[in-house]
């Protein structure tokens, strides 16, 4: 496997072990392995960003194999660190669609088995249109639209990003959270507005893409508060930074950004679905 001239050559190297482990461990069990997101999109900050990746595998992991997965996954993330490898385990059942539920989710701190795929439609399409192959040993075909995306996307605004707002305006201990850490600003505003820009676009673009559009087309009262997301993401700022504007402005904004993302989809589809 070999990837160079597409990301970073130590990224590559990473790649090329953490595979090479696996597949020493679970020989003939893997079908495929792509590469998504930020890498994908143009948009990766070693510092902080995460290689994100979706494995596809024959069938269901037993006990057994699960147990020796997660063993992996935290001897391999203890070792190498950032960026940490993010993914999915899924199976051909997700693929399509007849089964909303991943086999395993890890990432640099967990193993988590049985994992919930609320945005399965978007993953797939992700997949299916914005990704990069590591290895195809079969050629996986399945349908998906942006209908389906955007449907996706509505329950994810309606359950995650109003919960999300909701708890950050609310509760006290992730209110303060927001007020002292930078990168929970930049994940709140560039997150919802990905949201309104692949409602308005028909496209999945990155966080930074995503920043300078609502930069664009938000009320001006808005315009500082989203150019300090970007500037937090461009800048790749991980510090602790008290500000009680910063986290007011931030709960401001993600609001209007719910708000005016139900209303374009309710003009779109006739509300929820």
């Amino acid at each position: 496997m070999n990837i160079a001239g597409k990301i970073p050559p130590e990224i590559n190297n990473s790649l090329n072990l953490f595979f090479s482990n696996i597949v020493k461990l679970f020989p003939e069990v893997f079908l495929n392995a792509y590469i998504t997101g930020s890498l994908v999109s143009g948009d990766f900050y070693p510092n902080k960003s995460d290689i994100d990746l979706i494995i596809i595998a024959k069938e269901n992991f037993d006990k057994k194999q699960l147990s020796q997965l997660a063993s992996f996954h935290k001897q391999f993330a203890r070792k190498f660190g950032r960026p940490y490898i993010n993914g999915f385990y899924f199976t051909p059942e997700n693929l399509k669609r007849t089964f909303r539920t991943a086999p395993a989710y890890f990432d640099g701190k967990s193993f988590v088995e049985s994992f919930p795929l609320n945005l399965l439609e978007t993953n797939l399409f992700e997949l299916k249109h914005n990704s990069i192959p590591l290895f195809e040993n079969e050629k996986i075909d399945f349908e998906i639209s942006f209908e389906d995306v955007h449907k996706n996307n509505f329950e994810n605004i309606n359950s995650y990003w109003k919960n999300w707002l909701h708890s950050h305006e609310k509760n006290f201990l992730k209110s303060s959270t927001l007020m002292c850490i930078p990168r929970l600003t930049e994940w709140g505003i560039l997150g919802a507005g990905r949201m309104l820009c692949t409602l308005n676009e028909n496209r999945i673009v990155s966080k930074r893409y995503a920043g300078e559009y609502i930069l664009k087309i938000l009320p001006e009262r808005f315009s500082e508060i989203i150019s300090e997301a970007i500037i937090i993401r461009k800048n790749n700022r991980t510090e602790f930074k008290l500000s009680l504007k910063r986290k007011k402005e931030t709960i401001r904004c993600v609001k209007f950004l719910i708000e005016e993302y139900s209303k374009i989809y309710a003009k779109k589809y006739g509300g929820a679905n």
